[in-house]
């Protein structure tokens, strides 16, 4: 069967805008999403079939224990998921809020605790998410904490801001608070392949960004602005919600920390197992 899927729309969402992702997993995407969007390799059998079925599975399914609803935050973070499933490894923004929203309404559940494995993920609607959980918390009187179970990153630690308490595991990593962007120039390919393109456009900036010529220093300019600003956004977000201070995660530099790093920077509230966490939100709530 072959796989239903939308490859521009997929180069347009990983190419020439923002993404709050840790470098390495930045690194993982390109180079397993670059040869397949750009030199007809396949996707592995069934990477989005819906007769897999775990593809019937939602990513952002939550469990309630205790009275403690657990909403895993978990993979790629995307902004719209409604062709994601569990196989995919991709957890959408939308998923989490609906899922989000649902856990806090049930009259047994007392709180939420995230439980968060992501090394972030697409900028565009992160702090929106934030604000909704917020939002709802406050709605319903029920705390969110997190946990970085073992990884709360970027766009997953900007998520991990909407908790009260944050607590990380012993190797647990957090931080690389940052942006990125990246541009694919692919015009020797073109060249070797025999394309020439022509653009004709109205505009001086229509063009600026696409892959078959070498990236503008006008295009090059709009894209780290386009980052500052996001990232501007990102460290208030943090210095907001944490007890630290702008130029102090300025100085950070997108650094990632481990266990009671995270702990000491004031990054993360406590140090301790997932099962330690759940134990004394319940106990919170009692």
């Amino acid at each position: 069967m072959m796989n239903n899927v939308d490859m521009p729309f997929l180069v347009s969402r990983l190419f020439n805008v923002p993404h709050m992702l840790a470098p390495a997993k930045f690194d993982v995407i390109l180079n397993f999403m670059t040869p397949r969007l750009f030199e007809g390799n396949k996707f592995p059998p069934g990477a989005f079939s819906k007769e897999d079925p775990l593809s019937q599975i939602p990513p952002e399914t939550y469990v309630v224990k205790n009275h403690v609803a657990i909403l895993p935050v978990h993979g790629t973070l995307v902004r719209r998921g409604a062709w994601l499933s569990a196989a995919s490894g991709l957890t959408s923004y939308d998923g989490l809020r609906d899922a989000f929203q649902e856990a806090i309404e049930q009259p047994d559940v007392g709180a939420i605790l995230l439980d968060i494995d992501s090394g972030g993920g697409e900028a565009g609607g992160v702090f929106d998410l934030v604000d909704a959980f917020r939002a709802l918390s406050q709605q319903y009187n029920k705390p969110i904490w997190a946990h970085a179970n073992e990884m709360a990153c970027s766009a997953a630690y900007a998520i991990a801001c909407a908790a009260s308490q944050i607590w990380v595991a012993r190797t647990g990593i957090v931080g690389s608070i940052g942006v990125v962007c990246a541009h694919l120039d692919q015009s020797r390919a073109d060249e070797m392949d025999g394309y020439k393109w022509t653009f004709v456009f109205e505009g001086d900036h229509k063009v600026h960004g696409n892959p078959h010529e070498p990236l503008a220093d006008k295009a090059l300019e709009k894209m780290q602005a386009d980052c500052a600003l996001l990232y501007d956004m990102f460290v208030d977000l943090v210095a907001q919600n944490r007890p630290t201070s702008v130029q102090a995660i300025k100085d950070m530099k997108a650094e990632t920390f481990i266990g009671a790093q995270a702990v000491e920077l004031g990054l993360a509230d406590a140090q301790g197992t997932f099962a330690q966490a759940l134990e004394a939100l319940t106990a919170s709530i009692q």
